[in-house]
């Protein structure tokens, strides 16, 4: 079985253009909320639930911190394989994050919805 070398070329194209890693972290990531709404649809959550809010936040947070960051690093001539690769680090730690402080992120969620509408 012979090894293919379409993974290099694939890697050529990341690092000579950064444009796609910036449309990645501005909007790509929101893009990607799209399978995530149809799975609460299948799974049929609860738009209010925990997994729906915890998904929302996860997303707006990745979305937030991966713009800035990209939009500052962007600014000198970085290569598109660092971008690339801090990219990948944002989302991951930002899931890791919210996977592991689930519950208190969920009940300062909801305390801080039913302050604001006044309820509370």
């Amino acid at each position: 079985m012979e090894f293919s070398f379409e993974y290099f070329d694939i890697l050529k194209s990341i690092n000579s253009s950064s444009g796609s890693i910036k449309l990645m972290a501005y909007g790509g990531i929101l893009l990607l909320y799209i399978p995530y709404w149809l799975l609460l649809k299948l799974f049929k959550q609860d738009t209010a639930g925990k997994m729906n809010s915890l998904g929302l936040l996860y997303f707006v947070l990745t979305w937030l911190m991966s713009g800035f960051t990209i939009g500052v690093l962007c600014q000198d001539e970085t290569s598109g394989i660092k971008l690339f690769l801090v990219l990948i680090s944002i989302i991951t730690v930002n899931l890791i994050f919210v996977l592991n402080n689930h519950s208190r992120l969920y009940k300062v969620y909801h305390k801080n919805i039913l302050e604001m509408a006044g309820l509370k």
